[in-house]
């Protein structure tokens, strides 16, 4: 078996939509590389193989820790030795700031529209899950944009969370209780 130490030239940002890792050709005989992702003591095959021709690969969704990155060629006679350790951090979107809802009646029911502020731009937020909870009944939507609005509620209090979500799936959440006060009803008049 050959052995044989690859170079990865360059990464992406940790908090990025996506890694990207590129490496130098290994010798000829080459059938293939093997891109490992470590996670702890826990090594990942990520990339399963990659063809011979190429020397790249993108790692679009990995969880949150410090990860060490390798690169093996593949040879009719077995694996190279692994390349050198590229270390990432892979860090999930803070929580997101969630303003107090706007409560509006509509037709009997209350329509609670929501904005948020967005992590800063290197966490690469793709989207965000909302989730709003009213006495253990959740409703739950993906948006990509910094607004979302709930038709149909009824008084009551309620739990609203908003989370960013980049590679490493959804970040901490933002979260806003409020209550929906509804009016009197039954209003009578006696004579």
């Amino acid at each position: 078996m050959k052995v044989i130490a690859l170079l990865l030239l360059t990464t992406a940002l940790a908090r990025a939509a996506s890694l990207q890792f590129e490496w130098a050709p290994a010798d000829p005989g080459t059938t293939g590389y093997n891109f490992y992702g470590i996670l702890g003591s826990a090594t990942n095959n990520l990339g399963s193989t990659v063809g011979v021709n190429s020397t790249n690969i993108t790692v679009n969704a990995a969880p949150n820790g410090s990860w060490r990155f390798q690169v093996t060629a593949l040879y009719p006679e077995g694996e190279s030795a692994p390349s050198n350790v590229v270390p990432v951090f892979v860090q999930a979107a803070p929580a997101p700031t969630v303003f107090p809802p706007l409560i509006t009646p509509v037709g009997g029911a209350y329509t609670a529209s929501f904005t948020w502020t967005a992590p800063p731009h290197d966490y690469y937020v793709t989207n965000y899950v909302v989730r709003l909870t009213r006495a253990g009944s959740t409703l739950t939507a993906t948006t990509a944009s910094l607004s979302v609005s709930f038709t149909g509620l009824q008084s009551g209090h309620y739990e609203f969370s908003v989370a960013g979500v980049n590679m490493t799936g959804e970040g901490l959440p933002g979260t806003r209780s409020f209550n929906i006060l509804g009016p009197p009803k039954n209003l009578k008049v006696s004579p």
